[in-house]
């Protein structure tokens, strides 16, 4: 098995492999972790924990002998029936792929993953507004110390607002508590409470900041695509059926358009795997910023729901009248 892409979620990935008994063949990362880290390491050791747990998962990679290819990505996989070869290739300083040198794998099986995304679903469901986050290249909600969004009473903590780990979310869920309290009940004794867990909040930043900036890479995700990449996994959406609406100099390109002509991002997953590769691949193809192309509207549900579940919930009895030709609500004298 060989692990590839970017962050920090490959060590666990890998760290999971081995216990499962599995031979990790490489990890690939696409950011040059190594000349990152060592700005970073005084914001790094404001969590120590998690920086010991970090450290324990790169000892077991170099005890295990397996290589740790930095700045490098996998290209290509090959295979008849199933995947057995791997294609890895170097990046350039401004994060070209640098075709002429590859070397090759021969797997069982490739784990990938570029990060993690926030589920927005909710908040822009109840019209939170969003902006664009550029270090992790997707949107938040915006937020006030509090946690509070720009819809007064709705307060968004953890992953619904920003991938930090489950840590963080705790201590967002503590947060957003104590201001409801607050605003509801004032005292000394909660308003201090609440001071003390921003200020840790503000610590777990700091770690999650220099985290990211660890593992930053300028890696052009659109290079890696060809043809026949399904974009839309839901249904089954190649490249191919997108980039004439890419390229089209008779209209402005648009992720609506986009999904109404080929019904990417309506699948189950309602696109929250394949928005962020259309946004990319029309940032990268039309030479607008992301943050400034249109998401496309979202709709309930927000995950999906099966019928059976609909019916579990126990109803009151209808309100019938006493004579069925008579309106609904209206007693017969």
């Amino acid at each position: 098995v060989v692990v590839a892409g970017n962050g920090p979620l490959l060590l666990t990935a890998a760290q999971c492999l081995f216990q499962a008994g599995a031979e990790v063949l490489a990890l690939v990362e696409a950011a040059p972790f190594a000349t990152q880290v060592i700005p970073q390491f005084p914001g790094l050791m404001t969590q120590p924990g998690l920086l010991r747990k970090g450290m324990s998962y790169r000892y077991g990679l170099w005890y295990r002998s397996v290589p740790v290819l930095e700045q490098q990505v996998v290209t290509r996989a090959r295979g008849d029936h199933w995947i057995e070869k791997i294609e890895v290739r170097p990046l350039d300083d401004k994060g070209k792929i640098c075709r002429e040198r590859c070397v090759e794998f021969d797997v069982d099986a490739l784990v990938t993953g570029y990060g993690l995304m926030p589920s927005l679903e909710l908040t822009r469901l109840a019209g939170c507004r969003h902006s664009f986050h550029s270090p992790d290249d997707t949107w938040v909600p915006e937020r006030s110390t509090d946690l509070e969004t720009s819809v007064p009473g709705v307060y968004v903590v953890g992953d619904g607002a920003g991938v930090a780990g489950y840590q963080n979310a705790m201590v967002e869920g503590r947060i957003a508590a104590l201001a409801i309290l607050n605003r509801e009940e004032p005292s000394s004794r909660v308003s201090t409470a609440l001071k003390a867990a921003i200020r840790q909040r503000r610590r777990r930043q700091r770690f999650s900041q220099a985290l990211s900036s660890c593992y930053r890479t300028s890696l052009d995700y659109s290079a890696l695509v060809t043809s026949d990449t399904v974009i839309c996994r839901c249904e089954n959406v190649l490249l191919s059926e997108i980039r004439p609406m890419l390229t089209d100099k008779g209209s402005v390109p648009s992720l609506a358009r986009i999904k109404s002509e080929t019904r990417a991002g309506m699948g189950r997953c309602g696109g929250r795997n394949c928005i962020p590769s259309l946004v990319r691949l029309l940032s990268s193809t039309t030479g607008q910023s992301s943050e400034t192309i249109a998401l496309p509207r979202t709709r309930p549900p927000a995950r999906p729901i099966r019928i059976g579940d609909l019916f579990s919930e126990a109803l009151p009895d209808p309100d019938l009248p006493a004579d069925p030709h008579l309106p609904r609500g209206v007693k017969v004298r």
